[in-house]
């Protein structure tokens, strides 16, 4: 039988001030170490495709109640 192990959530997500998320692709790097560092295309491609996911969840809502969603809206009636 497996043993279910607990994890300390610190050691799973360490807090660290020491350590700042890269803007581009989301990798911890150390302080002061952001010009030497180097994004790896794949991490950063999907680290931006959910970031643009993200973006796209909230924005919707917006949209939809907007004037020029209810404008487009019209048209596709009037065109049936």
């Amino acid at each position: 039988m497996a043993h279910c192990r607990r994890w300390r959530s610190d050691a799973v997500f360490p807090q660290s001030p020491q350590i700042t998320l890269c803007e581009s692709c989301g990798a911890g790097v150390p302080k002061g170490q952001h010009s030497k560092h180097t994004c790896d295309r794949e991490t950063m491609l999907t680290y931006q495709a959910r970031l643009g996911a993200f973006t796209l969840d909230s924005e919707i809502p917006d949209y939809l109640t907007s004037k020029e969603a209810k404008f487009f809206e019209f048209l596709c009636e009037r065109e049936r």
